[in-house]
């Protein structure tokens, strides 16, 4: 998924406390290209659509909404205070429906933040209770950005499926809004924050209906402002996690028009 010049994993001791790992990180495993490399969704084969047209679309949508940290905040406004709040919960009328409250799976836990953007991504829960936080993501500008935000983070530049840190190192990995952006399949990418999280993964992300107008609409919609690779249902994201024998603690939609999921998923047995 990026450039960096070598797969093989830094020796991160993590019998060390999580906040070390700001100061060993190595240089040169630092990703040297933001842009992350897209796939052929096979569905696209057998409908015949342009495969080509669709990447070099989503490629140019990735750049213009998400090539700065200050494109990054315009698109937030738009979606979260002009669409969500302005016109569907004042002109519309729907009910905000708000995010479950999670707090106590976050407080004083050892967190890993996922595909953390620039570090002020709101569309997840506060994590302003946990004990420790590191936090990553592919882009080296929101890496530094999220540093700046918070500078009581640990961050680095590195790739969802393939996590430079040891197993079990974390109580907690938290992925808000980023699963549709990530080209590998999302059963990959649990694996892999299940691999270093001895606990829980915690999850939000937007979901399509399975039928309807509205599925069209909200395709349409994040065509236009999203450029994400695939959008999951919330029967495959279900799927999902039975396949990897992961147990869903906690489950709600939240959202005006409730297609945001936010679940908790338990991944070592009680």
């Amino acid at each position: 998924m990026c450039s960096c010049p070598s797969r093989s994993r830094p020796n991160l001791d993590l019998r060390r406390p999580a906040s070390t790992i700001g100061a060993i990180w190595p240089r040169e495993h630092l990703c040297e290209d933001e842009r992350v490399t897209d796939r052929l969704d096979h569905r696209e084969a057998l409908l015949g659509i342009d495969a080509s047209m669709r990447k070099s679309n989503q490629a140019f949508m990735e750049r213009l909404l998400f090539g700065s940290p200050l494109m990054y905040r315009i698109k937030r406004f738009i979606i979260e205070e002009v669409i969500w709040k302005w016109i569907l919960s004042g002109l519309f009328r729907l009910a905000p429906n708000p995010m479950p409250d999670v707090t106590h799976v976050i407080e004083g836990k050892r967190v890993l933040l996922a595909a953390c953007g620039p570090g002020n991504v709101t569309t997840g829960p506060a994590c302003d209770t946990a004990g420790e936080i590191v936090a990553f993501d592919i882009s080296k500008d929101f890496a530094s950005a999220a540093k700046t935000h918070h500078p009581e983070w640990k961050t680095f530049c590195g790739d969802i499926v393939a996590i430079p840190i040891f197993d079990n190192a974390f109580d907690l990995a938290v992925i808000c809004s980023a699963l549709h952006h990530i080209p590998a399949h999302a059963s990959r990418v649990l694996t892999e924050l299940a691999r270093v999280t001895d606990g829980r993964v915690l999850i939000v992300e937007g979901t399509l209906p399975e039928r309807g107008l509205l599925r069209r609409a909200l395709r349409v919609w994040w065509a236009i402002v999203d450029g994400g690779v695939h959008y999951y249902t919330r029967t495959e994201l279900l799927s999902v996690f039975d396949e990897l024998g992961m147990e869903v603690e906690i489950a709600g939609q939240h959202g005006p028009i409730r297609h945001m999921m936010l679940t908790v998923l338990k991944t070592r047995p009680a």
